[in-house]
């Protein structure tokens, strides 16, 4: 069978393939959110926020079921309704009536966020600079209190790696330094 073919096999998107709304949505201010409303309960508490009683009242979106068969027609009215506000608005609202939703941060959303400032950033001297980076994301307890070694400059090692791997002696690397082949 062709991987065309397969029904996983094709791009979806920012949703579930199963459920219907799960998936990230554009607002007015041009930034995401993301919502998972495919049970009929949180289905109807998003109609409510969104204040669309038409939705909830279409015999389409009547279901699950109902609302994966029409979620073409449904994707495109949420669009337009996420549309009318900004993200942050629609995150309260939403969750304010107990739907599944969160903002889509950007990058500097993220680090300046809890998960990260909670301990996912670390101070690091970098030339002579502290400069904030990240940490693993994978901890365990107290794993992730190790101290962080200043990154390398650019060729600090290549001496090293050119005798260790290439096998080249002193002279020959001292020679493509002078020539300026290698970095030092």
């Amino acid at each position: 069978m062709s991987p065309n073919r397969l029904p996983f096999a094709r791009s979806i998107g920012s949703g579930y393939p199963a459920t219907v709304p799960a998936q990230a949505f554009a607002t007015s201010d041009e930034r995401w959110l993301v919502i998972d409303a495919g049970f009929d309960h949180h289905f109807s508490a998003l109609c409510d926020a969104l204040e669309r009683p038409d939705l909830a009242a279409a015999p389409e979106y009547a279901d699950r079921a109902a609302r994966l068969e029409s979620k073409s027609a449904l994707v495109a009215e949420l669009q337009a309704t996420f549309a009318t506000r900004t993200r942050d608005e629609w995150v309260r609202r939403l969750q304010s009536h107990g739907v599944p939703a969160a903002p889509v941060n950007d990058t500097l959303e993220a680090l300046r966020g809890p998960l990260a400032t909670e301990g996912g950033l670390a101070p690091m001297g970098i030339g002579g600079q502290t400069v904030e980076v990240l940490r693993t994301p994978i901890w365990a307890d107290g794993s992730n209190a190790h101290p962080l070694a200043e990154p390398e400059r650019i060729g600090q090692s290549n001496s090293t790696l050119l005798k260790a791997l290439l096998g080249y002696d002193p002279e020959r690397v001292a020679t493509l330094e002078r020539a300026a082949a290698v970095q030092r």
